[in-house]
């Protein structure tokens, strides 16, 4: 049996209908991002981070995938997150050298 084995779908748990959509992925962050950095990203938007609730995505070797959720205190801050960053919003923000992607995703 792999050490990689993916999890039973009888252990995740379903997206219903009402479950609270307060989430974002973010994704192009540097593999050296920290928790610290993820927070500087979001800016005034890091005030309303759920605490524990900043996931950093690792790949298969255990190493950061460049990904992270991060679950806020309610969709409508993950919705601003998601707005361009034009719009007071992170999407297309920029962050070291790169561009960052922010969006809202289904979280329950």
């Amino acid at each position: 049996m792999s050490s990689h084995s993916q999890i039973s779908p009888a252990y995740q748990q379903p997206i219903t209908p009402g479950c609270i959509r307060n989430c974002i992925r973010l994704r192009g962050m540097p593999y050296s991002a920290t928790v610290e950095d993820i927070m500087n990203f979001l800016g005034e938007l890091s005030l309303y981070i759920l605490p524990n609730s900043i996931h950093m995505v690792l790949n298969q070797q255990g190493r950061p995938s460049g990904d992270a959720f991060i679950q806020l205190c309610s969709p409508e801050k993950a919705g601003i997150a998601g707005l361009d960053v034009s719009k007071g919003g992170c999407h297309k923000k920029t962050y070291g050298v790169k561009i960052r992607r922010s969006f809202p995703v289904f979280w329950s």
